[in-house]
C-alpha cells in the first residue's frame, strides 16, 4: 500500500525497492469461486480474510478497492510504484495471491524477483527452532545486501535475467508477429551482392534514420524529455589510439540526477554500417533514467569507409577519453562498463577484445553485449545447427555486412569482423560479459554461442533470452514485452555497476 501511496505521488524514486514478505495482498477470498488453483489453506481461510477486509473497510472503501486488496491495483499505478522483490511459501494461504502480484508487477516491469520457499507455511520462520529459519533469514539478508547495499560478494553470483520473462516458450507475442514477417520479408530480399557502399549510404542509412519517426509517438515524450543532454565534439581520437579518429558523443543524466554517477559507455547499432548515436536517445535516456547513471553514448567510424577493426579503436580510444576525464564527465571510473546492442553489441566485444590485448579489462567492470552481432555463422553454407528461420533469411544480408566490415582488409574468419572466432586466450583476458539476446532474434544462435565461448573461459556473468521477442523489439515502446526489457537492463547496471 505504501507503495502505491509513492506511485500516486510520485515519490517512488525515494526508495530503492519494496520488499512483500508473505503478503496479504488478494482479493481471491472475496469470491466464491476464486482464481484457479485453490489450495487447501486458502479455502479453509476464506470466511477469516472475509471478515478482515470488513474490518479494513469499516463501511468505507468498496471491497474491489486496492486499499483492501492492492493485488486489484490498476497497472498504470503499478507502473509508477517501486520495484518489488516478493516472498512466499508453498503451503502459504497466500501463495496464490503472491503468485498473482508477481505477475502484476512483472508485467509492468517491477518485478525484482519472486521467492517461494519449499516446504513451509505462513510465518513458520518466527520459530528459530525450525529447521528452515536459517535458509529464511539467510535469504531476507541476501535481499538486503544485493539490492540495497549492492557492495558484497554476493553481487557477482546474483541474476538478472528471471521470471516468466524469460522464460522461452515456443511462441511470438501476438503484437510482435507483423513485425518479424515484415524483418524475414526485408532480409530475404536482401542479397550480398546488394550490400555495396552506395546502396548503404543512399538506402540503408537513411531508412535507419527515419526509424526516428516513430518518437513522435505520445510514449515517448517522457523519456525524451527526460534527461540533461550534453553534446561533447572531439571525443577520443589519435590521442588515446594511433588509428582512431576524434567523434560525438552525448553525455545523458537522468534529471534531477547529482552527484558522481556509475557510468556506461554506450555504443548504438546499426550493423557497423549505419545508425547515430542521436537516434538512439530515447533508448539511451529511457536505460539512465531507470537505473540512474550517467551513459556516454558514443559514434565510431562506419564501414565501409572505416573497415574493421577502425570502428572499434574508435570506440575504444571513446571509452578511455572517459576514463581520464572522469572528474570533467562526473563519472565514478572504478563503476564504468561498456554496452552496446546489435551492431554495437559488436563494437562492445570488440573493444573488450582491445582491452583484453592490452591488459587493460581491470578497467571497466564488465561488458553489456545486447542482442549482439558477433557470430560467423552466416559465413557458412551449413553453419552449426540450430538454424533458426531469421537466421536463414539474414544470411545474404550479413554476408554483405561482413565484406563491408572488412573491405578488402581484414579476413572473413577474423575476429575483427565476427568477435566470437577470437580465441580462448583472449577471451580468457577480456572484461567479464553480460549478454542479452530474443527467442526469435536473428543472433539468437550467434549468442548461444557467445555465452558458451564466455562460459568456457569464466567470463560470463550471466546470460539471458527474452521470451516471444524478436530483435529489437524494445525500441517500440509500446510493446507489452518493452517494460519487461529496460527492468532487465536497469537491473544488470543496478546490480553489477552500482
Amino acid at each position: 500500500g505504501v507503495g502505491l501511496v509513492l506511485a500516486e505521488r510520485d515519490e517512488s524514486h525515494q526508495v530503492k525497492f519494496q520488499f512483500q514478505m508473505i503478503p496479504m495482498v488478494t482479493e481471491r477470498f472475496m469470491k466464491d469461486d476464486p482464481k484457479p488453483p485453490k489450495s487447501k489453506i486458502e479455502k479453509a481461510s476464506t470466511g477469516f480474510h472475509q471478515g478482515i477486509a470488513d474490518l479494513l473497510r469499516n463501511g468505507g472503501a468498496s471491497l474491489e478497492d486496492h486499499w483492501i486488496w492492492p493485488n486489484l491495483a490498476p497497472d498504470s499505478l503499478v507502473k509508477k510504484a517501486p520495484p518489488a522483490v516478493i516472498y512466499t511459501c508453498e503451503y502459504d494461504m497466500y501463495k496464490e495471491g503472491s503468485d498473482d502480484a508477481a505477475a502484476l508487477y512483472e508485467r509492468n516491469g517491477k518485478l525484482i524477483e519472486y521467492g517461494v520457499q519449499a516446504g513451509c507455511h505462513h510465518g513458520h520462520y518466527f520459530q528459530f527452532s525450525k529447521a528452515s529459519t536459517p535458509a529464511t533469514f539467510n535469504a531476507f539478508a541476501n535481499v538486503f545486501r544485493l539490492h540495497l547495499c549492492r557492495s558484497t560478494k554476493e553481487n557477482a553470483s546474483a541474476k538478472v535475467f528471471t521470471g516468466p520473462a524469460f522464460k522461452c516458450k515456443g511462441k511470438m507475442d501476438d503484437d510482435l508477429v507483423d513485425d518479424i514477417e515484415q524483418e524475414l520479408a526485408m532480409m530475404n530480399e536482401t542479397t550480398r551482392e546488394m550490400m555495396t557502399h552506395d546502396f548503404v549510404v543512399d538506402t540503408m542509412r537513411p531508412a535507419v534514420s527515419a526509424t526516428q519517426d516513430q518518437y513522435e509517438a505520445p510514449e515517448y515524450a517522457e523519456y525524451l524529455d527526460g534527461c540533461n543532454v550534453e553534446t561533447v565534439e572531439g571525443f577520443g581520437g589519435p590521442a588515446y589510439h594511433e588509428r582512431a579518429i576524434t567523434q560525438t558523443c552525448y553525455i545523458h543524466k537522468a534529471k534531477g540526477s547529482t552527484g558522481i554517477k556509475p557510468c556506461v559507455v554506450y555504443y548504438h547499432g546499426g550493423g557497423g554500417w549505419g545508425g547515430d548515436a542521436r537516434e538512439y536517445f530515447p533508448l539511451v535516456n529511457r536505460m539512465a533514467m531507470e537505473a540512474d547513471v550517467t551513459i556516454i553514448s558514443c559514434n565510431y567510424g562506419l564501414a565501409p569507409e572505416r573497415p574493421a577493426p577502425l570502428g572499434i579503436l574508435d570506440a575504444y580510444a571513446c571509452l578511455k577519453d572517459v576514463l581520464k576525464n572522469h572528474a570533467k564527465y562526473g563519472i565514478d571510473p572504478s563503476r564504468t562498463c561498456i554496452a552496446g546492442e546489435s551492431g554495437g553489441g559488436y563494437i562492445t566485444a570488440g573493444v573488450g577484445l582491445v582491452l583484453a590485448e592490452r591488459d587493460e579489462s581491470h578497467q571497466v567492470k564488465f561488458q553489456f553485449q545486447m542482442i549482439p552481432m558477433v557470430t560467423e555463422r552466416f559465413m557458412k553454407d551449413d553453419p552449426k545447427p540450430p538454424k533458426s528461420k531469421i537466421e536463414k533469411a539474414s544470411t545474404g544480408f550479413h554476408q554483405g555486412i561482413a565484406d563491408l566490415l572488412r573491405n578488402g582488409g581484414a579476413s572473413l574468419e577474423d575476429h575483427w569482423i565476427w568477435p566470437n572466432l577470437a580465441p580462448d586466450s583472449l577471451v580468457k583476458k577480456a572484461p567479464p560479459a553480460v549478454i542479452y539476446t530474443c527467442e526469435y532474434d536473428m543472433y539468437k544462435e550467434g549468442s548461444d554461442d557467445a555465452a558458451a565461448l564466455y562460459e568456457r573461459n569464466g567470463k560470463l556473468i550471466e546470460y539471458g533470452v527474452q521470451a516471444g521477442c524478436h530483435h529489437g523489439h524494445y525500441f517500440q515502446f509500446s510493446k507489452a514485452s518493452t517494460p519487461a526489457t529496460f527492468n532487465a537492463f536497469a537491473n544488470v547496471f543496478r546490480l553489477h555497476l552500482c
